[in-house]
């Protein structure tokens, strides 16, 4: 919920999620807390995970916009591929 910016968008959500949602199911979401995020401010940071096959690591950049209650997360992904080293990287820019 955190990259919907307006209403209009949220209740876009809710409409969707009412119609595909099975009875008596659960939806679960997060949100971003605003004076929080602006007290704290957004910093980069890097994740690494890895199992037998491969090393994965995600970096993320934030851009914090004030005036718009918005921060942009750029996404770098890296894959190792332990065969043999090969590398995969993947992008998001948040914008």
């Amino acid at each position: 919920m955190s990259y919907q910016t307006e209403n209009k968008d949220l209740e876009d959500v809710f409409q969707t999620v009412s119609e595909h949602l099975n009875e008596g199911g659960l939806f679960i979401f997060d949100c971003w807390n605003g004076p929080a995020v602006l007290a704290e401010q957004p910093e980069t940071r890097v994740r690494r995970l890895e199992n037998d096959a491969v090393e994965v690591t995600r970096i993320a950049e934030p851009t914090l916009h004030p005036n718009e209650n918005v921060v942009d997360v750029n996404y770098e992904i890296y894959i190792k591929d332990k065969k043999n080293n090969q590398i995969t990287k993947f992008s998001e820019k948040g914008d």
